[in-house]
């Protein structure tokens, strides 16, 4: 059996334990789905929280018929996508918000002493930065796969079930994804400070 499924039937014995080390292992995956999707940090916070309490209730649904990290990503993004019906609210870029607010909570880098730091990890760190605030700036749909490829390792299937899209779909929002960052990064930045 694998820990995958001694883990689920732990959680459904009632298992508290094994629940917290799902929701350790899930959260970034479930935070990047909501923080790319929901501009209202009370919203987004409640919709986590909501997620993973749908996670425990349908857990023993759960038929292995995919990866764990897919099914939970599908439940992550209808759970935006039943956000937005149910409060009719039009699917907004988080950048308006994250501007005003500072608040890049899920992506935020912890800074040292800038001083100790090496002065390349202080060019990935700033680097990373930039990147972040441009892939606030795509549209949804681009901001979640991208976030779902690269920060979250996503494969192009697993991000075609999330999303119930075809694998063809996702390949061809990922290319407009990476050139429109491109753009925005080069735009907003000379190739030297890169």
């Amino acid at each position: 059996m694998t820990s995958e499924k001694a883990l689920i039937k732990k959680i459904i014995r009632g298992d508290k334990n094994s629940f917290s080390l799902l929701v350790k292992e899930y959260k970034r995956l479930v935070a990047h789905i909501v923080y790319t999707n929901v501009k209202n940090q009370n919203d987004r916070d409640d919709l986590c929280q909501e997620i993973f309490l749908k996670i425990y209730m349908n857990l023993d649904t759960f038929k292995f018929e995919s990866k764990l990290s897919t099914w939970i990503g599908r439940i992550a993004y209808n759970s935006c996508v039943n956000f937005f019906k149910k409060n009719r609210t039009i699917w907004e870029n988080t950048d308006s918000n994250q501007e005003e607010t500072g608040d890049n909570s899920v992506y935020e880098v912890e800074y040292d002493n800038a001083e100790n730091l090496p002065v390349l990890e202080i060019h990935n760190r700033e680097t990373s930065r930039i990147l972040r605030q441009a892939i606030f700036k795509l549209p949804g749909n681009y901001q979640t796969v991208i976030t779902l490829f690269h920060l979250d390792e996503l494969c192009y299937k697993e991000i075609a079930d999330i999303l119930n899209l075809s694998v063809n779909h996702i390949k061809v929002i990922l290319f407009r994804a990476r050139k429109l960052l491109k753009e925005k990064v080069l735009t907003a930045y000379s190739e030297e400070d890169l």
